[in-house]
């Protein structure tokens, strides 16, 4: 009996031996196939950028598998937005690939790997050139075969030759068989051209001189990504993320779609950075490298402490000296009749700028000592505007020579001052003025958003306290819109907010940015 025992005993400690084995390596093996890996994914030197141009002005490296994107979207959803989360990034993954005339489903999803790269130019001649790396042996074969094949059946007519040492197949373009459609872009079949690299990259370009540019370009490192010193100490810095980007001053007008006159305001030559996956966001951190430029000191704790002592619902946010390097894209604008505003946004020291939500009122907070509000009675007098004091508030208005319908004279207010916790409020709204120095904080801004921040930094700025007045903000970016055509719908409905963190010296300037959906 004893001996039965223990053998009975000795099966059962094997079995539960076995057990926890088997437990830690299913355990093991849902940990690495987790889409929720891709939020802590550590960036590597891309196979890619030997064969990607160094003069490309904008170059978006993806080191994920596309057919992952969609899971992940499922995996951080809320329960009742986890279809809809999925078919988001499921649709936008398409698009994108559709851009370049590619379709996922059919000719990507059975080989493409963990790394896609498209390299833009648009000087002289502009074009574009695709990256693709195979999972497998004979993956990016077949897909040339396949995506060849069926160009050639719809009418293209081919060119096969040799260039250094490669074979590359051309076309020329050619319009579709069939009735010819005015509005369509796939009635006809541009011109492309592709090469394939050991058999495990595919490289696919707009035109064969952009195909021969690239393998040039890989023949010298000097030419080519794969020796570029600003994107290799990027990488050495132990980067996290899903993508990496990189180009120049005109990469960065045509991501942002800035005006003409900021390449002159802000003078950045070159960036690089990577887009992470942060619980239901997307978090770009960016190094712009100035040709000159001065050196930003990071804003204070009590300059900081503003943002916690804000209580009014606000669109636009942002934290930065007037002159600062936000100023022309995120300070608040003046209208024409507001002669208060510029007057404020004159001085050097750091100003809290808030647009109150569904209004045209504004909002500034700075220190108790500076700007002193008597600074300003000549400057406003001279506009008619006289001071006097209502209810503790010094406020700036002239008389208008009209009378409401009880007789009293109307009065055109130009502005109001008043001190709360140490911190001088400014505003063109009285109503808002009070209701900003009644309140106890904490009721304007999204404090999920600052706590995502990097600190310490030069500048703050939020985009929307709610997703709808940020949709409104972003929608005259063309990234913006081309992220909403991509997709095919809106994505406003989908938005929480944005928020961005800016810090420099004399030599490059440090960004986060973080865009939140629900």
């Amino acid at each position: 009996m004893q001996k039965l025992l223990q053998q009975s005993m000795a099966a059962v400690l094997a079995i539960a031996i076995s057990l926890v084995g088997l437990g830690a390596a299913g355990w093991w093996w849902l940990q690495s196939q987790s889409p929720l890996k891709l939020q802590h994914q550590s960036l590597t030197t891309p196979a890619t950028t030997r064969f990607l141009p160094a003069d490309a002005n904008l170059t978006l490296i993806l080191e994920a598998d596309p057919g992952r994107l969609p899971d992940y979207g499922r995996a951080v959803a809320p329960m009742r937005q986890r279809r809809q989360a999925a078919e988001q990034l499921e649709h936008l993954r398409d698009a994108l690939f559709a851009a370049a005339g590619l379709d996922y489903a059919t000719e990507l999803a059975d080989w493409l790997g963990d790394e896609s790269a498209l390299a833009l130019s648009s000087g002289d001649t502009p074009g574009w050139v695709l990256a693709l790396s195979s999972r497998d042996a004979d993956g990016g074969r077949q897909f040339l075969q396949r995506f060849w094949q069926s160009r050639s059946l719809a009418g293209g007519d081919l060119d096969i030759t040799r260039y250094r040492g490669l074979g590359v197949i051309s076309s020329r373009g050619q319009q579709s068989q069939g009735r010819p459609s005015t509005t369509s872009p796939q009635a006809e079949h541009p011109p492309l051209a592709s090469a394939l690299i050991n058999d495990q990259l595919v490289l696919l370009a707009s035109s064969r001189g952009q195909l021969e540019d690239a393998l040039d370009a890989s023949q010298e490192e000097a030419r080519n990504l794969a020796g570029d010193p600003l994107l290799e100490e990027w990488l050495g810095s132990s980067r996290q993320g899903i993508a990496l980007l990189r180009g120049d001053r005109q990469g960065i007008e045509q991501l942002l779609g800035l005006p003409a006159s900021w390449s002159t305001d802000q003078p950045i030559e070159q960036f690089v950075g990577s887009l992470q996956v942060d619980g239901a966001g997307v978090r770009l951190a960016a190094q712009l490298q100035n040709s000159s430029g001065e050196s930003i000191a990071p804003l204070s704790r009590r300059d900081q402490q503003l943002l916690g002592n804000l209580n009014q619902p606000v669109q636009l946010l942002s934290l930065s000296r007037p002159n600062g390097p936000l100023a022309r894209l995120f300070n608040l604008t003046a209208a024409s009749d507001d002669i208060l505003l510029p007057a404020l946004l004159e001085g050097e020291q750091p100003l809290l700028e808030a647009q109150l939500q569904d209004s045209k009122a504004w909002l500034i907070g700075s220190s108790d000592s500076a700007p002193p509000a008597a600074n300003l009675n000549e400057a406003l007098a001279k506009q008619g505007f006289d001071a006097n004091n209502l209810d503790g508030l010094q406020v700036w208005s002239h008389l208008t020579g009209q009378s409401d319908r009880q007789g009293q004279l109307q009065a055109t207010v130009a502005g109001a001052t008043g001190v709360a916790q140490s911190n001088r409020w400014w505003s063109n709204s009285l109503d808002g003025l009070r209701a900003q120095l009644q309140g106890h904080g904490s009721g304007g801004v999204p404090s999920e958003l600052l706590e995502r921040l990097n600190a310490p930094s030069g500048a703050i700025a939020l985009l929307g306290a709610d997703g709808r007045s940020t949709a409104e903000l972003l929608k005259p970016w063309p990234l913006w819109r081309g992220l909403q055509l991509l997709a095919g719908q809106r994505l406003g409905p989908s938005l929480q907010g944005a928020a961005l963190a800016l810090s420099q010296d004399q030599s490059s300037a440090e960004l986060d940015a973080l865009l939140t959906f629900r």
